[in-house]
């Protein structure tokens, strides 16, 4: 019905999205995966996307809770580490969305992969497990995630948060916890007599060494297992289906 000095506009959000997010991604420069360029993003809102040799492979949106600085630090602690995968040929991109929570944008630079990185490839990081927290005991046992068997983890690279000498096991593995770029979960409640644990050598130890020195400053019956994605330790003597590593207290 047409009124006089009336009319109604529909402007569809989610089209012009689709449309011109895509070409303003591909025109945004890469920036390296380092602490130095991820320290420079604002705390905010928006997409962003991970790039290997220049080629997509991931993409994920913030939140009101974790902005890009959160999100893409982790992500970059996360590619630390792992066989196969060199952190230093990562790179990244951040786009603030102004109008943001109802539109699935991962969605649409997903199903776009082809225009974002020019190569015609979807994203192979998303839904492979990557970027995920930790999904707690239950996946000790389950199958082990695409990107985790594709690039596990690398227990033998020396650590810089450490050097040799003597500490109290507990602040040890609280250390290493925080530290490690994986998951690295223990018994933490089982700490509390604070007994000592030595890191010998003359460099920064490795994770292995340190799961070592845990072990034999340990009573017997406990055991490290090093799983593709993560680190466990407990009070157990268990062979696990996907282990890569068991270490156990010496005879």
């Amino acid at each position: 019905m047409s009124r006089l000095g009336y009319g109604e506009f529909e402007l569809d959000l989610s089209e012009a999205i689709r449309r011109d997010l895509p070409p303003f991604v591909r025109q945004v420069p890469l920036a390296p995966l380092t602490a130095e360029a991820i320290e420079m993003l604002p705390e905010t809102q928006g997409v962003y996307a991970l790039y290997l040799d220049g080629e997509l492979v991931y993409v994920g949106k913030t939140s009101s809770e974790e902005g890009f600085k959160q999100r893409v630090g982790r992500h970059r602690k996360h590619v630390q580490h792992r066989l196969d995968l060199d952190p230093s040929k990562i790179q990244f991109k951040a786009v603030r969305i102004m109008v943001f929570n109802m539109f699935d944008v991962e969605k649409i630079l997903i199903e776009e992969a082809g225009g974002v990185a020019g190569n015609g490839k979807r994203a192979p990081w998303n839904y492979s497990g990557f970027g995920g927290n930790d999904p707690g005991v239950e996946r000790d046992t389950q199958k082990v995630a695409r990107f985790d068997k594709r690039h596990p983890i690398l227990v033998d690279l020396e650590l810089d948060f450490l050097t040799p000498g003597s500490y109290p096991l507990n602040m040890l593995l609280t250390t290493s916890r925080k530290s490690l770029p994986y998951t690295f979960r223990f018994e933490k409640e089982l700490y509390q007599d604070e007994r000592a644990v030595t890191i010998e050598g003359n460099s920064p130890p490795t994770a292995r060494q340190i799961l070592g020195a845990a072990i034999e400053a340990l009573p017997h019956g406990w055991q490290a297992t090093v799983l593709p994605g993560r680190v466990i330790l407990y009070e157990e003597a268990r062979i696990y289906r996907h282990s890569q590593l068991e270490i156990r207290k010496s005879a």
